[in-house]
C-alpha cells in the first residue's frame, strides 16, 4: 500500500480542497440570503413611506416638506438600487465558487478512480502471481 501513499496524499487534500469550497459556497449563500433580505426590507421602506406620503394630506403641507420628501425618496431609491447591485454580486459570486467547488469534485472523483484503477491492477497481478504458484 506504500505505493499508494502519494495518490492518497492526493486524494486527502483534494477533499480537503473540496471541504473548503464547501464552507465557501455556504457563506457566500448566507450572503446573498443577506443582501436579499436587506433590499427587501428597503422596498418594503419605500412602499410603506410612499403609501404614508400619499394618504397624508397634502394641502398641510409646505413646499419645503415637498422638497425634503423627494429628495429622502430619491436617495432611498437610490440605496435600493446600490441593494439590487450588492444582490446581483453576490449571486455572482456564488456562481464562481460552485463552479470551482464542481471542479474540485470532479479532480476528487479523478483521483479516486485513479487509485481504484491502481488497486484493482494490483489485486490482478496478486491473483495472477498467485495462480502461477
Amino acid at each position: 500500500m506504500n505505493n499508494f501513499r502519494g495518490i492518497q496524499l492526493a486524494i486527502e487534500l483534494a477533499i480537503k480542497q473540496r471541504d473548503t469550497f464547501q464552507r465557501r459556497v455556504a457563506v457566500l449563500e448566507r450572503n446573498v440570503v443577506s443582501a436579499k433580505a436587506q433590499f427587501g426590507q428597503l422596498q418594503s421602506y419605500a412602499v410603506d413611506k410612499d403609501s404614508g406620503w400619499m394618504h397624508a394630506q397634502s394641502d398641510g403641507f409646505s413646499a419645503e416638506i415637498v422638497r425634503h420628501h423627494y429628495q429622502f425618496v430619491s436617495r432611498l431609491q437610490q440605496a435600493i438600487g446600490m441593494q439590487a447591485e450588492v444582490v446581483t454580486h453576490a449571486l455572482a459570486q456564488v456562481e464562481v465558487a460552485k463552479k470551482s467547488l464542481a471542479a474540485a469534485e470532479i479532480r476528487l472523483e479523478g483521483l479516486r478512480q485513479v487509485l481504484n484503477r491502481r488497486l484493482n491492477v494490483k489485486a490482478m497481478l496478486v491473483t495472477r502471481r498467485d495462480q502461477k504458484t
